[in-house]
């Protein structure tokens, strides 16, 4: 299977700086802009299947692909959600005092970066098994992101964090057989990012990345 993996575009939330996790949050104008310079990045590219989260931003930036292919209905599933925060959702990152993403912690209500890791592979194998020769694209989290860039390489999620940022829209791809192994991959695809940028400046929108 070829897999393609896209972050959502830029959410209110990001803007502001506030945690997400499962967190509601809509794009901003400068997100939505994000998502249609991502859809005419992949209009010419055959897309077999496209999934998105169940949260309104990944399903956003999926209705602007799929406007490219027409052929195609959107599926969703809430095993590629982000990682799950708990109580600490919705809170400005500068606030909290310590990093929230750091893979061991369980926030109160909320999942260590593992759980996140076992459902998102889960759903990786299962679609593996269904569309073996299909392409399909994922349009979710810098989470279930991390998880596949950490199963392809053998990194660890800090390790990778560190040396690779995920940012809003970016493109990441990969090859994974029958069992959901990770063969080939082709990460952080950005410079469509760029443009909606400049686009947005030009307009004299506001937002930031």
């Amino acid at each position: 299977m070829k897999l393609i993996l896209v972050r959502h575009g830029q959410t209110v939330a990001n803007l502001e700086g506030l945690t997400q996790g499962w967190f509601e949050s809509k794009l901003t104008a400068l997100g939505r802009k994000e998502a249609r310079a991502l859809a005419k990045k992949l209009k010419n590219k055959k897309l077999d299947v496209i999934y998105a989260s169940d949260y309104s931003r990944a399903i956003d930036t999926a209705k602007a692909i799929l406007k490219f292919h027409k052929g195609l209905r959107l599926k969703t599933d809430k095993r590629i959600r982000e990682r799950n925060l708990g109580i600490y959702e919705g809170i400005k990152m500068s606030d909290l005092g310590f990093d929230v993403l750091h893979p061991p912690l369980r926030p109160p209500k909320g999942e260590t970066f593992a759980q996140m890791s076992k459902r998102v592979m889960e759903f990786i194998r299962e679609i593996a098994k269904k569309y073996e020769d299909e392409t399909v694209l994922l349009a979710t989290h810098a989470g279930p992101i991390y998880v596949l860039l950490a199963k392809a390489t053998g990194m660890d999620f800090l390790s990778l964090k560190r040396r690779l940022l995920c940012p809003n829209c970016c493109v990441h791809r990969f090859e994974v057989d029958g069992r959901g192994k990770v063969k080939k991959m082709r990460v952080n695809e950005v410079r469509h990012v760029g443009s909606a940028l400049a686009s947005l400046v030009r307009g004299g929108g506001r937002g930031g990345i």
